[in-house]
């Protein structure tokens, strides 16, 4: 087995980026480093147990194997947040690492579904949504899989119409009848959609979650209506991570050739939201 970071290790590249007279410097370091470590190893366990409930074992068996009861594996496993697209805007905190592009596909979701007349917003609608940015990552990689990305829209658009209904064993909010001005909820699978986006951004080191996060997202579960769709055209998962990988590639060498002094993979250059103050 490869060996893990030790803490030296750690205390060595915290203490590298900051002169000895910046202990406060250094302990936000800190915070940050441990922050990335810690969402590190949920999503390591988090893969696994993805990959035991793709193998048939029950919540039950999973929360044997770690030692905690089936109630306390579901809570910390089955994703609840974000609840509604509403989230996205009341909470920007919590979602600050979306860029800006990523959440007005988002936003373009919930118009499919409520154009769908669906009761929440699914991993078709999120697929549906994507093309809300033409210009982004996302939609470059299905192009460059060699497949007019038109298609992928037209058909993400009318499929999502057929959508099942949300589970009504869902511990997440399903409202019967949106109120006026609402916000629609996000089915138990768009929420897992979620999950996976992150663990995309994570597996390729970057500090944002973008679009391209979210299409790697989408195809991650070959099961998923999503998935099926886009394998339909010919993407697979492993296909679009290499499309992504090659256009981000191409864009840090363009970048750096334009202004060195920018961070190729700073959320500003994917069209995030400026910081709020």
């Amino acid at each position: 087995m490869e060996e893990l970071p030790t803490l030296p290790a750690l205390i060595a590249r915290v203490e590298s980026g900051h002169p000895a007279s910046d202990p406060l410097a250094r302990l936000a370091d800190a915070v940050e480093t441990a922050d990335a470590v810690s969402a590190l190893a949920d999503h390591l366990v988090g893969h696994f147990v993805d990959q035991a409930r793709a193998a048939g074992a029950s919540w039950a068996q999973i929360g044997v194997a770690l030692g905690v009861s089936k109630q306390a594996v579901q809570q910390r496993f089955v994703p609840r947040e974000p609840a509604t697209v509403a989230d996205f805007d009341i909470d920007r905190q919590r979602f600050s690492r979306f860029t800006g592009r990523c959440v007005n596909c988002v936003l373009a979701a919930e118009k499919a579904a409520s154009e769908a007349r669906a009761d929440s917003v699914s991993p078709m609608h999120l697929l549906a949504g994507l093309f809300a940015e033409p210009e982004s990552v996302a939609v470059r990689a299905i192009a460059d899989g060699g497949v007019n990305p038109v298609r992928v829209r037209v058909a993400a658009q009318f499929l999502p119409a057929g959508a099942a209904a949300p589970d009504p064993n869902d511990a997440g909010p399903v409202p019967s009848d949106r109120p006026p001005g609402g916000s629609l909820p996000f089915t138990s699978d768009a929420r897992k959609v979620f999950d996976l986006a992150v663990r995309a951004a994570l597996g390729l080191g970057h500090n944002y979650i973008g679009t391209e996060h979210l299409l790697l997202a989408l195809a991650t579960d070959p099961d998923s209506e999503s998935a099926r769709l886009l394998a339909f055209f010919g993407l697979t998962r492993d296909g679009l991570s290499a499309s992504v990988q090659r256009l981000l590639g191409e864009f840090v060498a363009n970048s750096a050739r334009r202004d060195p002094a920018v961070s190729p993979l700073d959320p500003a250059e994917h069209g995030a939201r400026p910081a709020e103050g």
